[in-house]
């Protein structure tokens, strides 16, 4: 009996080990841009407009700890913060850009001193810029920032077993009777709670038409805490109250970092609406299931070999009509970018099969090949002669 349910726990264990050891490769294919501007891909760069805090700033310069706690810190609200992160964001945007190698891109620098010979960026500054052969003028600004800080005090609790309520009248019997286990309360620990919300706007602008190519807005907001101490609640042997700090210093972090981590994150999204992108995952080979002497397939996938793989699957596939793989010659064709050819094989598995699996690749394979069609029209410039869209959202992000 014991030698049965040995086996039968060692069977499973195998086919755990076989289930997560399973061969996969690795896809990608492009993804078209949300907006098409394949006939404006010679852009200027404006540098990011900073945002202007209301006269006298945001913050008051000290804040001031809960009413039970006397740690009190002077504020990290830099007043100069926000043209930092203008020009954070403006490196950002432009990196984002150039990094599509989709964009013939006329730096920021550049762009500026052409607004600025044009009259503030009227029509002087477009014709001097579309003499330049740019076609399109991306401006952005930071059109608000926000920041928010405070102490806040949360409490520390203990299991104890003990007489929550002691007598000196009562007998040793009593005051047993009376011991109970609980979660007391036994201190107060404080952080530095730090808020920071930040929103970013883009439009692209056609120069020639004066018309509006794209715009968009994000709005993101971040949250950090610091430990500042605690505070331990005097005993019956220590009636004194005991403040123990884990946080010497007298300001408190400077808001930049979380700024600087939400304006870092968006010029990629920016991106992906403006450029065709690539979209790169992993997908799994169908398991050896009716086998076939093909175990060399899954080596050679392994070990990165798609196309000698490819070549030993689809001999099996022709050979016998082995589904496991057919899905699989059809998955290395997507691996090496042959995304019609896989398309049209996966096809063919699917009609002489009737495998579930082999029709969700099939499925998510037409997915792939349309939007592989349609971001190589926009690198091509075979998409037509208008391009362009405009749209207007607010994308909130909050951690």
């Amino acid at each position: 009996m014991r030698k049965r349910a040995l086996l039968g726990i060692l069977g499973i264990f195998a086919m755990l080990v076989c289930t997560s050891c399973a061969t996969s490769i690795k896809v990608r294919h492009l993804i078209p841009s949300e907006v098409n501007v394949s006939n404006h891909r010679n852009i200027a760069i404006a540098s990011t407009e900073m945002y202007v805090f209301p006269r006298g700033g945001i913050l008051p310069p000290w804040i001031k700890g809960s009413s039970d706690t006397s740690f009190t810190l002077s504020s990290g609200f830099d007043s100069d913060v926000n043209a930092k992160i203008a020009e954070a964001s403006t490196i950002y945007l432009s990196d984002a850009l150039v990094n599509t190698d989709y964009f013939t891109i006329l730096p920021p620098e550049t762009t500026d001193a052409y607004l600025t010979l044009g009259k503030g960026g009227g029509a002087g500054a477009y014709s001097m810029l579309i003499e330049q052969g740019v076609q399109a003028l991306l401006k952005s600004s930071i059109t608000y920032m926000g920041c928010e800080e405070q102490v806040i005090g949360r409490d520390i609790k203990e299991w104890v077993t003990e007489n929550p309520n002691p007598d000196p009248l009562d007998t040793p019997a009593q005051a047993a009777a009376k011991v109970i286990s609980y979660e007391k309360v036994t201190g107060r620990s404080f952080y530095l709670e730090q808020k920071a919300t930040l929103t970013f706007t883009y439009t692209l602008i056609d120069l020639k038409a004066n018309r509006i190519l794209a715009t968009d807005s994000f709005t993101s907001q971040k949250t950090k805490e610091t430990c500042l101490g605690k505070t331990i609640f005097g005993t019956g042997e220590t009636s004194r109250d005991t403040d123990e700090r884990c946080y010497s210093s007298g300001f408190s972090p400077s808001f930049f970092p979380l700024f600087d981590g939400m304006i870092r994150e968006i010029p990629s999204q920016v991106a992906k609406q403006l450029a065709p992108s690539w979209d790169e995952y992993r997908v799994s080979l169908m398991s050896n299931k009716p086998k076939a002497d093909v175990a060399y397939a899954y080596k050679l996938a392994e070990q990165g070999n798609l196309r000698e793989s490819y070549e030993v699957f689809f001999q099996a596939w022709e050979q016998s009509a082995h589904l496991p793989s057919g899905y699989n010659a059809a998955l290395l064709l997507e691996g090496f970018g042959q995304y019609s050819e896989a398309l049209a094989l996966m096809n063919q598995v699917y009609n002489s099969t009737g495998n579930s699996k082999s029709h969700d690749q099939l499925i998510r394979l037409k997915e792939v090949a349309s939007q592989q069609d349609e971001a190589m029209k926009q690198i091509d410039g075979t998409t037509g002669i208008l391009d362009g869209h405009v749209f207007k959202t607010q994308i909130l992000t909050m951690e």
